[in-house]
């Protein structure tokens, strides 16, 4: 296998980073991040929040049975498990971002971090039996279930807690293990509610 370093734009050791006009603390880890990551999970979660002043986010680590040279076992579990979600809590659209990492394993991981409607779902009750099961029903192994948020609009201390801890997908640490046409992030590159403006969603505290 060809492997490929990784390459997600810029890499920053500082623990702060300003996007789209607001400052946001970030966990830089051992080894800093790609600020091009993270500034598309941002926008992820941004989006979100022009389809409701509440969104729920969910980060868990998804172990596959095997390595895979691409993702196309992500991307079959994002697509169905969005549409068994959108059916079940009657949601207008689904949110993600995931980075792929592998370190000394003789297979990787992924960090998943999941986006909902947090005025329709805002708990893990029950969804985690779903997601467990889309996983196993695609022959994987495990999931390690991390953290949960629920943040509203209001830039105060449940959104600046929540981003800090989704800003981990974005270390530069055990990413690039890849081969060329594999990517090691993605997001659900969703298109905000209405035309809202994104720049314009947050309400400082």
């Amino acid at each position: 296998m060809i492997k490929r370093q990784c390459n997600n734009g810029y890499r920053t050791d500082s623990p702060y980073l300003k996007h789209r006009g607001q400052i946001w603390h970030i966990n830089i880890a051992k080894s800093g991040i790609h600020t091009k990551m993270f500034r598309q999970f941002m926008d992820e979660l941004l989006i979100m929040l022009t389809y409701d002043s509440k969104v729920f986010m969910y980060r868990f680590d998804l172990s596959p049975a095997s390595y895979q040279d691409d993702n196309s076992v992500l991307s079959k579990f994002n697509k169905e498990l969005k549409q068994i979600l959108i059916r079940k809590y009657k949601l207008k659209t689904m949110g993600f971002a995931w980075c792929r990492e592998q370190n000394k394993s003789t297979k990787h991981h992924y960090h998943y971090i999941l986006m909902l409607e947090g005025h329709k779902k805002n708990t893990p009750i029950n969804l985690k039996n779903i997601i467990l099961k889309k996983w196993m029903d695609l022959g994987q192994s495990r999931i390690h279930w991390v953290a949960f948020h629920n943040v509203t609009r209001k830039k105060d201390d449940n959104l600046l807690s929540a981003v800090f801890h989704a800003s981990y997908i974005a270390k530069t640490a055990t990413k690039g293990n890849v081969t060329n046409y594999t990517k090691d992030f993605a997001t659900s590159r969703l298109k905000p509610a209405n035309d809202k403006d994104i720049n314009n969603i947050l309400k400082l505290a």
